[in-house]
C-alpha cells in the first residue's frame, strides 16, 4: 500500500512533467464504448502543485464533475479503479462504470491527477472556449 504522502509526491512530479511536456485533458467526443474503453487506460497523468492544485493547461479549465454516486473522494473528482478488478457500486468507479460515464459526458477532458497502487483520482476540464460559449448562451 502506498502512503498519502508518496501519492502527493507522484502527484507533484506528474504535475511538474505535464507542464514541461505542454499535456492536454483527454477527450472522447464522439467515441462509443469500445472506442473509449480502449483509450482509458491513456488518460494522461496531470498531477496536483504542491497547493493540491490539478494541472490545468494554457486554454483548459478544471471543473467540477457531477457525481454518479459518493465516492471515497474530494467533492468534483471521480475515484476510478485502475487494476481492473473493481466492481460496481464499490468506493470507486470499475472500468466499465468510468466507461459509461464517459460516455454520458463527452463534453469533458479527462486527466489523473492522483495515482495510488489500485486507484486513480481523476479530474474533469473544459476547455476556455466550451466555459465561453455557456456563459454566452
Amino acid at each position: 500500500m502506498m502512503s498519502y504522502s508518496l501519492i502527493r509526491q507522484y502527484a507533484r512530479q506528474a504535475h511538474r512533467k505535464a507542464q514541461r511536456d505542454h499535456r492536454t485533458p483527454m477527450t472522447f467526443v464522439g467515441l462509443g464504448h469500445d472506442a473509449i474503453r480502449e483509450r482509458i487506460s491513456s488518460i494522461p497523468f496531470l498531477g496536483k502543485n504542491r497547493n493540491d492544485n490539478p494541472y490545468a493547461p494554457k486554454g483548459w479549465k478544471r471543473v467540477d464533475a457531477p457525481a454518479p454516486r459518493l465516492m471515497c473522494v474530494e467533492k468534483g473528482y471521480l475515484f476510478v479503479d485502475s487494476s481492473g478488478f473493481g466492481r460496481s457500486g464499490e468506493g470507486a468507479l470499475s472500468a466499465q462504470e468510468f466507461v459509461d460515464y464517459i460516455y454520458e459526458h463527452d463534453e469533458f477532458g479527462y486527466g489523473i491527477v492522483e495515482a495510488g497502487q489500485f486507484q486513480v483520482v481523476v479530474a474533469t476540464y473544459q476547455t476556455v472556449e466550451q466555459l465561453h460559449a455557456v456563459e454566452v448562451a
